[in-house]
């Protein structure tokens, strides 16, 4: 890096490597139930309940799983599930899936919201009353091995279509790339004053670089509309 890019010369000490990175103090990463950086870049991928940020998806589908288990419950408590063909089963946890497979191509923070609570609702409906209320054919054992593994191989699909579809928020970023970007640079080093290689750095001397740059971090380029 250069003078003008981190304040440090051409003496500082390199960066560490991925490995190095692993094995740093918890306190300067993300923070917990964060699951992404919480600079502006990743607010998109962020809800902030009494300004805490927490992890969007995972934070919806904690929400909607326990509301599809409560409605798989009900079903089976008023008509039963039984009374459903496994077409009409099928059809209706695919139907709820639906947002999920397009919010990818419709990046709203809103409609993440819903597509989230969504697809949890649909796994705490589909497992419950997939495991313990029908049985569409037998042994009964492969049926429910069969439940497991659909789910399981639609998990793995609707990720690996978001992951193709979704840019990385710190690609092209001014700052750098998380962990050790200019914005979080101060957190890494303050939580690790003691390590051999970060600790060389001195905290003071990333300071200015990071104020001036944060408002760049904070752009909406390369990122999806909220």
């Amino acid at each position: 890096m250069s003078e003008a890019r981190n304040g440090l010369g051409e003496g500082f000490v390199p960066m560490p490597s991925l490995g190095e990175i692993k094995r740093l103090a918890p306190g300067s990463g993300m923070l917990r139930w964060a699951h992404h950086p919480h600079c502006e870049r990743h607010d998109h991928h962020l809800v902030r309940p009494f300004g805490r940020p927490l992890c969007l998806g995972c934070t919806c589908v904690a929400l909607g799983a326990p509301l599809g288990i409560g409605a798989a419950c009900a079903i089976e408590w008023q008509i039963g599930w039984q009374s459903w063909s496994m077409a009409q089963w099928v059809v209706f946890h695919l139907l709820l899936l639906v947002p999920t497979a397009l919010q990818p191509l419709l990046q709203a923070k809103r409609f993440k919201m819903i597509a989230r609570t969504l697809l949890g609702f649909a796994s705490g409906s589909y497992l419950v009353s997939g495991l313990f209320c029908v049985s569409y054919f037998a042994p009964v054992w492969l049926f429910k091995a069969a439940v497991v593994f659909a789910f399981g191989a639609m998990l793995k699909l609707l990720l690996a279509w978001r992951n193709r579809r979704t840019a990385d928020p710190c690609s092209n970023c001014p700052l750098g790339m998380f962990p050790t970007c200019e914005w979080n640079l101060p957190r890494l080093l303050a939580a690790n004053a003691h390590d051999a290689v970060l600790g060389q750095i001195p905290i003071s001397a990333i300071h200015g670089s990071t104020v001036i740059g944060v408002h760049a971090a904070d752009a909406p380029a390369n990122r999806p509309t909220p």
